[in-house]
C-alpha cells in the first residue's frame, strides 16, 4: 500500500488496505489493526474520500487510545484536521492543525511540522488569508534547514516562499509542494515539478 501511494496510485492502495484491515484479526494484533486502519484513514483523506475518512474516525480513535502511542494520537488529529478542511468547516480544521503543530513541535518533529504547516498554509490560501500564508513561509525555512533536507525539497519549498511573498500563494501549489516534500522525503532522488 505505501509503495502503491507513493505511485500515486491511491485508489489501489486503498482497495489495498481495505483487504488487510479484513484479513487482520484486532484480538490478536491490536498494533497491526491501528496501522492498517489509521493508513486506510490517512490514504482517504488524501484523495478527497472525506465523508468516507470520518466514518473511520471512532474506530481509528479506539485503538489509537486503547494501543497507541503519543504520535499516534497526533496523526488521527492530523486526519481529522483534513477531514474537517475537507468537508468546509474551516474553523475547527484551522484549530486543529494548529493543534498538529504544536504537538509535533513538542515530540521533535520538525518535517511533520512543516506538513501540516503547508496543510494549513493551504486552508489559509483557500479562504484569501494571504498574511497568514506568509508568516506560516517564514516559519517554513528554517525548519526545513534545522532538517538537514536535501536539495529538491528546499526548491521546493523557496518556490512556495517566493510565492506567498508575492502574494501568488494558492492552496493547490502548497498542496503540491506537501505532496512532494511527502513523498520526497525518503527519496531524495525525486524532482519537483508543479
Amino acid at each position: 500500500a505505501r509503495f502503491l501511494e507513493e505511485s500515486d496510485r491511491l485508489e489501489e492502495a486503498i482497495v489495498l488496505l481495505h483487504e488487510a484491515a479484513l484479513a487482520v484479526e484486532p484480538d490478536a494484533d491490536r498494533r497491526l489493526a491501528l496501522f492498517v486502519k489509521h493508513n486506510l484513514l490517512w490514504l482517504l483523506t488524501t484523495a478527497g474520500r472525506f465523508d468516507e475518512a470520518a466514518a473511520l474516525v471512532a474506530e481509528v480513535d479506539l485503538l489509537s487510545r486503547s494501543i497507541g502511542r503519543e504520535l499516534d494520537r497526533v496523526r488521527l488529529r492530523w486526519a481529522e484536521a483534513r477531514i474537517a478542511a475537507g468537508l468546509g468547516r474551516f474553523e475547527e480544521a484551522v484549530l486543529l492543525f494548529k493543534e498538529v503543530r504544536r504537538a509535533f513541535a513538542s515530540a521533535g518533529a520538525g518535517y511533520d511540522v512543516a506538513l501540516a504547516s503547508l496543510e494549513l498554509a493551504a486552508l489559509y490560501a483557500d479562504l484569501s488569508d494571504l498574511p497568514k500564508v506568509k508568516a506560516l513561509a517564514e516559519e517554513l525555512h528554517p525548519v526545513f534547514q534545522a532538517q538537514d533536507v536535501h536539495r529538491e525539497a528546499l526548491a521546493a519549498l523557496s518556490l512556495f516562499m517566493q510565492a506567498a511573498f508575492g502574494e501568488t500563494a494558492t492552496g493547490e501549489l502548497a498542496r503540491q509542494i506537501g505532496s512532494f516534500l511527502r513523498t520526497a522525503r525518503y527519496d531524495p532522488s525525486r524532482r519537483f515539478a508543479p
